[in-house]
């Protein structure tokens, strides 16, 4: 409601102030123009004189060549300049009263002698030329100085630059009327503009700050065409120029035709069409003026150049003009005909001054274009307003209509929210009900996967067959296959978990290059594809484990859909990062699934989920490390070309690396080395037996830390414990690890085996800092963790 009645007062503030600026302007021009009329009849207009060319200083008795007044130098003398004399005769009808004299239009210093006597001046000869309001001037004649018979009036001028120079009629007569006379002159010719330049600067203002409230161009273009046109008027009046010539006049053209460019395109938004190639054509007018009339001065052609630039511009007002007059027809009401009308007005003046100014014996001017002009505005201004307020009014009544939905919303959504707290605390349940079914799941699909992995591992080991080695190589595959899968979700889930930490550390990339290349490099010459490792010298601020993790899912992405052409993997360095990318000439990926690749068990072109094609799960891992690493992936690829897939890493600033020799340790065979392993399941226990065995190792198996202890009873302690995680009667791995070395009194070195995949456990055994293996556990994978705890 306060926008409302703000509105409204602007609008009335606006229009009463309007109304008042031009009824007062009206009021003073009509009763100047009154009075013009009425003191005409009392006045005698001198327009016959003699001119001397002469630097003499009194005034000249007689000679001369006689001229017509008005006098423009540029007619009659157009390469003259210095001192001259203007010699005219007066004869009074009569002697009564105080006679005074008027200058209409002394364009240039001028002193005027009355029978020989000084009696005014509108400057010294050798000051600078008058301004436009001081050209008139209305001198009181000394008492006695007029005689009856004929008064010889002379009138001394210098004009310094060729051809400008110029006199306008005289006219004696009685005091009154010369000052009545003068009196109009200066509304007409000062009071006048003045008024319209102030009337049209507040009206732009106020224009400009409803702009800023609402921003529509059409507000913006006229209040700061208004505003640029008030000040520009008011400029005008002052006494000289601001600027040197020729920049004065250059500059004075170019601001004009900015208001008018300004206008046109104002009309045009207010008139609602869109006229392109005018729009660009005034614009191009505007900033091109300047340059034109610099160019044009440059050829001494600058008048001419001045008269065809406001030539250009009156066809571009009247263009302009008439979209606002098809508005106004289309419209047709009482608004729209007063702005035809005034649009029409005003277009007709402009012609009519253009033509005034064509005519070098008008020496000073009456521009009637503000005068029509004025009106336009003012009647544009008051629609502008009125726009406004009803924008204002209806901005109102909509922010009621919106408030009140949005509490009837407010209460709706309330009881929404009621029914999803009940869904999620529901969907909260059911979740951790997953979560405890997959972690069980998980643990019971592990235990026959791992001691399948063990036999298939001993039986290759036993027979010799080519039928039965293939026949186990199929074996193993599948058990590869398996563990990939439990893997994949494995580190999903300690992911999701939080149980992963990463450790920041100076990463040189060339060693990361090298394995990759070396171990993708085999599957590529099968595929029949290239697999090109651009060398780097590159190091970066990464985990080296979870950083080389990344990578190789991103390779073994790319290398799954390359049927032909090839991958290559580079980096490239932007500033203090490096960007590891992987590129592939594959099918590419469509622009609306390049965030679902990264979702759990999404494939692309993939329905049937055939496995030879993937899980789904690699992506999702690397969106996780990269985030937990603090890295950008960033996905690019076009349809049919190919992918690239590039993680940004922070550069290493200070790299320093101590090279690591491989302990001979990892590298020794395991033969005759004491193990313990201890799972209650009896096939994994005999799968494990046979599988260290295998190795040389000294092997013995229990079912729980009793059985162990009773086993390792007067013989040397075991070297080395795996232990299964969860074994029978609520015992677990980190117990029965305790149990034994507190026991045998020897901190044994001991790996846990576990199938666990519940979020609780898994921290549990992060935080015993003993090495884990998940289930199914690869022998490859079993004899390094070996190695590496018995070096230890």
């Amino acid at each position: 409601m306060m926008l409302a009645i703000e509105g409204e007062y602007s609008r009335s503030a606006s229009g009463a102030a309007a109304r008042m600026a031009s009824a007062t302007l009206l009021a003073i021009l009509l009763a100047s123009s009154g009075v013009a009329v009425a003191v005409e009849d009392a006045m005698q207009t001198l327009t016959s004189a003699r001119f001397v060319q002469s630097a003499m200083p009194t005034p000249p008795i007689e000679g001369g060549m006689p001229v017509s007044l008005p006098d423009a130098w540029e007619v009659s003398r157009p390469i003259a300049t210095g001192y001259g004399w203007y010699l005219l005769k007066w004869i009074p009808p009569s002697l009564d009263g105080d006679p005074s004299l008027f200058l209409t239009a002394a364009t240039m210093p001028s002193q005027v002698y009355v029978n020989e006597v000084l009696v005014g001046s509108t400057g010294s000869p050798s000051e600078k030329r008058p301004s436009a309001w001081e050209q008139s001037r209305a001198i009181l004649l000394p008492p006695g100085i007029v005689h009856a018979g004929v008064n010889r009036i002379a009138i001394r001028v210098h004009e310094r630059a060729a051809g400008v120079g110029g006199m306008g009629p005289v006219l004696v007569g009685p005091s009154q009327a010369i000052r009545m006379r003068a009196y109009a002159d200066l509304m007409w010719f000062v009071v006048g503009p003045a008024i319209i330049s102030t009337t049209i600067v507040v009206l732009g203002l106020i224009i400009i700050m409803l702009w800023l409230r609402r921003r529509d161009p059409a507000y913006g273009l006229f209040g700061f065409a208004a505003t640029l046109w008030g000040l520009h008027t008011a400029i005008s009046l002052l006494p000289g120029p601001l600027l040197p010539q020729p920049h004065w006049v250059i500059w004075w053209h170019a601001v004009y035709m900015a208001f008018v460019g300004l206008l046109c395109l104002f009309c045009l938004e207010f008139a609602g069409v869109r006229w392109q190639p005018y729009r660009r054509f005034v614009i191009a007018f505007v900033i091109l003026v300047a340059p034109i009339l610099y160019a044009a001065a440059g050829f001494d052609a600058l008048v001419p150049a001045a008269v065809y630039v406001r030539a250009t511009a009156i066809g571009l007002v009247i263009v302009a003009l008439a979209a606002v007059a098809r508005y106004a027809v289309r419209i047709r009401n009482t608004e729209s005909l007063l702005l035809l009308a005034t649009a029409s007005i005003s277009a007709a003046l402009a012609v009519h001054d253009w033509l005034i100014a064509q005519n070098p014996l008008v020496l000073r001017p009456l521009w009637l274009v503000p005068y029509a002009a004025l009106s336009f505005l003012l009647l544009v201004a008051w629609i502008l307003v009125d726009r406004f307020v009803l924008a204002l009014n209806e901005s109102e009544r909509l922010n009621t209509d919106l408030e009140q939905r949005v509490a009837e919303k407010s209460a709706a959504l309330m009881l929404q929210l009621d029914d999803t707290r009940v869904a999620r605390d529901a969907s909260e349940a059911a979740n951790r009900a997953k979560s405890r079914f997959l972690a069980a799941a998980s643990h019971d699909l592990r235990q026959p996967l791992h001691a399948l992995g063990l036999f298939t591992d001993a039986l290759s080991r036993r027979v010799h067959g080519a039928e039965e080695v293939q026949l186990i190589g199929r074996i193993n595959t599948s058990v590869a296959s398996l563990e990939s899968l439990l893997s994949a979700l494995l580190d999903v889930s300690k992911l999701d978990a939080g149980v992963v930490e990463a450790r920041i550390e100076p990463t040189p990339l060339e060693p990361l290059f090298e394995r990759l290349a070396g171990d993708y490099a085999p599957e590529a010459i099968e595929r029949g594809i290239k697999f090109v490792v651009v060398p780097t010298r590159e190091v970066v601020e990464s985990d080296p484990v979870l950083l080389e993790r990344i990578l190789r899912n991103l390779v073994a992405n790319a290398m799954r859909y390359t049927q032909r052409g090839g991958v290559v993997m580079g980096c490239r360095r932007r500033g203090g990062r490096v960007g590891i990318e992987v590129w592939d000439s594959g099918p590419g990926v469509a622009q609306d699934e390049r965030e679902r690749i990264f979702e759990e068990f999404y494939q692309i072109g993939n329905p049937e989920r055939d496995r030879s094609q993937g899980l789904g799960l690699g992506l999702a891992i690397v969106r996780r490390l990269a985030e937990l690493l603090g890295h950008d992936i960033v996905l690019r690829s076009r349809m049919g070309r190919g992918s690239v897939f590039a993680v940004w890493v922070r550069r290493a600033t200070h790299p320093v690396f101590a090279e690591r020799a491989l302990p001979e340790s990892l590298t020794a065979p395991l033969r005759d080395r004491r193990v313990m392993f201890i799972d209650d399941e009896a096939p994994i226990r005999e799968g494990m037996r046979c599988l260290l065995d295998s190795w040389g190792c000294r092997s013995t198996v229990a079912a729980d830390p009793e059985e162990a202890l009773a086993i390792a009873a007067g013989m040397p302690p075991p070297e080395a414990l795996l232990v299964d995680y969860r074994l029978r009667g609520g015992m677990d791995g980190l117990r029965a690890i305790a149990q034994l070395r507190d026991s045998l009194g020897a901190d044994i070195p001991a790996i846990l085996i576990s199938g666990e995949s519940s979020v609780e456990e898994l921290a549990r055994i992060k935080d015993s800092g003993l090495l884990l293996l998940h289930k199914p556990v690869m022998p490859a994978k079993l004899r390094s963790a070996l190695a590496f705890v018995l070096m230890k």
